[in-house]
This record gives structure tokens, sequence and C-alpha cells, in this order.
């Protein structure tokens, strides 16, 4: 959304002067975003200060601090220039015309990343590789495996080989609307461009996003994508990477510290975990707690940077305990994230709200696996919950393709699981009829 000289990138939580991002602390830009979804209304202070300080008391003094931040940042009140008014002892609101950028395409320059990408190496070398010798390359995977990160990441890398530099394109708020206009005036733009562009967070639009792509591509042969969505467009030329978890120890306890921190999701879990609390570190002693934890999470990096975030609550062997019974304990912890992101309920939520009735259905009866099934099995849960086998099957191959289901192809027989960040969300919401309740389905010690 854009006012006066301002952008707003709520996607990235960026405040953007004439394309110059501006510097503005996380509660500051907590009241701009509250502000501006409901332009030129009154928003009470008691509904902000919930809103900026969730299941916190804080005084009125805090509010009136960051207001005041935020409005030297706008410039608020410098000649004719007018933002934020205050209704004393109430509340403020938005004065400024507002400009909504809904439903189509906002196109900004790459957002810099706060933290390094840990243990993606091999995956950018096959991005890399991907992206220089095709024109559209799409990154799946679940939720919060780091897909928008790896894309960032490879295309600074590849920006000195475009002419005309790398773009970013974020779908996280477009709703499936009509992409017709907004891609007409991409391609006007585009068509004599040499220029890499990631087009980020496109499932709220992925049954509809197949022909402008396919449009831009055709009309602008010098326009390369990189695409994350949690499954492929399905279209002709696309090379595919699926990006699987953070690599993280197999059962046993006892690895030391150094053998530990070989492994990609221990090494970031201890980096989050050193940067949020002080004198945190990895020992022999803690080492083989700290792999249970991280194997509990899937290696899901998303997870592990949550659980990092509360490891001064409850401590490594505390979380772990209550992870298979309170996975909502992973979070709100980090506030200047995408709503998705800012716990795994958010992101389940995310990762799960487009799927159809009868896929929300048969997530709910395969989370009764408490271990990993074969094809057959799934069937034949979804099955004894009224599926025919033709539409059990094909249900099931879709939970695949939108990652919410893992798959193991290293053995004879292909093996599946939920993630374990998805399983007790889809739990939650279960409802089983005595033929498929989790007691009779199968169990692998």
């Amino acid at each position: 959304m854009a006012f006066g000289s301002f952008r707003l990138l709520t996607g990235q939580r960026l405040l953007l002067e004439a394309d110059k991002p501006l510097r503005l602390g996380s509660r500051a830009l907590e009241i701009l975003m509250a502000l501006l979804e409901r332009p030129g209304e009154l928003i009470g202070k008691n509904e902000l200060l919930a809103r900026v300080w969730p299941n916190l008391a804080v005084v009125e003094d805090n509010l009136t601090v960051h207001v005041a931040a935020l409005r030297r940042v706008l410039g608020d009140g410098k000649g004719p220039a007018r933002y934020i008014v205050n209704t004393p002892g109430r509340g403020y609101r938005f004065v400024a015309p507002v400009q909504q950028q809904r439903g189509g395409f906002a196109t900004d320059s790459l957002p810099k990343r706060l933290a390094r990408l840990v243990g993606r190496e091999a995956e950018i070398a096959k991005l890399l590789h991907a992206t220089r010798a095709g024109r559209l390359t799409t990154i799946t995977g679940p939720g919060g495996v780091g897909k928008s990160a790896l894309a960032l990441e490879t295309a600074e890398r590849l920006a000195p080989h475009f002419e005309h530099g790398t773009s970013l394109i974020d779908l996280a708020e477009s709703g499936d609307g009509n992409l017709r206009d907004p891609v007409l005036r991409l391609l006007d733009a585009l068509t004599d461009k040499r220029m890499l562009l990631v087009l980020d967070n496109c499932d709220p639009v992925i049954d509809s996003l197949a022909p402008p792509i396919a449009a831009l591509l055709s009309a602008a042969p010098g326009i390369h994508l990189i695409v994350t969505s949690r499954e492929a467009l399905r279209l002709e030329g696309e090379q595919v990477l699926r990006l699987a978890p953070l690599v993280v120890p197999p059962q046993g306890d006892g690895l030391t510290a150094v053998q530990a921190l070989g492994f990609a999701g221990i090494e970031l879990f201890v980096d989050q975990a050193a940067a949020g609390s002080v004198g945190f570190t990895l020992t022999d002693g803690t080492a083989p707690a700290v792999a249970r934890l991280c194997r509990a999470l899937d290696g899901i990096p998303l997870a592990l940077q949550l659980a990092a975030a509360q490891i001064d609550i409850f401590g490594t062997a505390g979380l772990t305990a209550r992870l298979q019974h309170h996975p909502e304990i992973l979070g709100p912890r980090l506030r200047n994230a995408p709503a998705r992101h800012r716990s795994l309920r958010a992101c389940f939520d995310w990762s799960s709200r487009r799927l159809s009735a009868a896929e929300t259905s048969a997530l709910q009866l395969l989370a009764g696996f408490a271990d990993d099934f074969r094809l057959d099995e799934a069937v034949a849960v979804l099955r004894a919950a009224g599926s025919p086998v033709d539409s059990a099957a094909e249900i099931f191959a879709g939970l695949v393709a939108k990652s919410l289901i893992s798959v193991d192809l290293t053995g004879p027989i292909p093996r599946y699981r939920l993630f374990r960040t998805v399983r007790p969300f889809a739990l939650t919401r279960q409802h089983c009829t005595d033929a498929t309740s989790p007691a009779s389905y199968p169990r692998r010690g």
C-alpha cells in the first residue's frame, strides 16, 4: 500500500520512501500497519496496545513514544504533510490518502535478509544452475522450510548477470482474482528487459497464475523467473526444486557438540539460540537433548527458529517434552516476521487454508498415523471414511504435491509421513469414525 511518497511492503515488513528503505522499529511499524488497515478510522489506544504488545501489560506512554518515532520517520507535521492524528484519551487515526495494492503485483527490489542462510549451499548451487539453464524454476516445500530465503539468496548472487537487475514480486497478500490486467501492465514494462524476477509466496494465486506466467515468458524472452510455492505451477519448461528440511541427526544419544554442529538443523538452532539467549552454548552434555529437539521439529527452519526463541523459558529438554502435546507453545515470538511465520499454528493455517473440503478431511484422517505409512495404507483409511479408491489416491497425491506430506523414496516401496509441524494441528481438527480411529492405524516400532 502507498501514501504520499511512501510505500509499505507488508509481506517484508518494510517501509520505503522513493524506493529507499527507512529505519523503523518493529513496534512503530506494527502501529503503522494497524492504522493503514483502516485508514481514516479511529483506532483505540487499547486496541493498539493489545496488538503491539500482546499478552503484556504496558503503560500508554510506550504507545506515545513509538507513535512519536513513527511521525519523525514520516516527517509528519513538517510543512503540509499530515499522516497521523491523535484524539486525546481515545486513540489515533491515519488521515492521508492510502492506495491499496490487492489482487495485483507489487514489484520491489530485493530486501536484505537479517540472518545468514545455514546449510543450503548444495541447494543454492542447484538453483543457480537451473536458473541459468532455464527461464522458470519453482521452489516447492512445506511451510517454513525456507523457500523464500533460498530464492532471495540465489537471486542476489545472480544479480550481476542480469543487465536490468533483479526484483521481488511478493504475492502473499494477493487474492486469487483476475491477474490479467496487472500482468499486461508488467508485460509492457518488461518486454525488452533482461531481468530476474522472484515471484514469492504464490500459494494464494496458484490456480490463476499459470496463464499470466506463460504469457510473460512468451512476450519477454529476457525474463527469468524463480517462483516459491508449496506446489508446482505445472507449466511446460518448468524446473522444480523440492526443498527438503535441514539435515538433523538420526536416532541415538552419543553425539558430541562438535559432531552435532555438523548437522545443518542443529547449526541453525544453535545460531538462533545463541543470538536470543545470552550465554547459550552447545556442550557435549546438551548436544543429545538439542539433537532430539531438532528431530522432533523435522529440521524445519521456521520451527527451529521459534524453538530457539523460547530456549530461555523452557530449556531444551522442556521444549522437547512439551512439543508432543502442546505444539502451540512455538509462537507467537517473532514480531518482525510475516503473520504466517509468527507461530507454527499460523504457518499451518496458511498452508492449509486453500485445501478443498475433501483434502482437509483426508489430512485430518491421515494425521491418525503416528508413524510413516504406505500408499495402500493411506488409501485404505480414506476409503473406510467413504472415499472411492480412485478419488482417495488422487486426494492423497494432492496433499503430497502441496508439501503437507513428506515422501521417502529411498526404499523399494515409497513411505509417507505427515510433517511433525503439520500433524499435531491436523489432529486437533480430527473427527474420526470407529473404522478410522487412530488406535486402528498401523504403527511401527
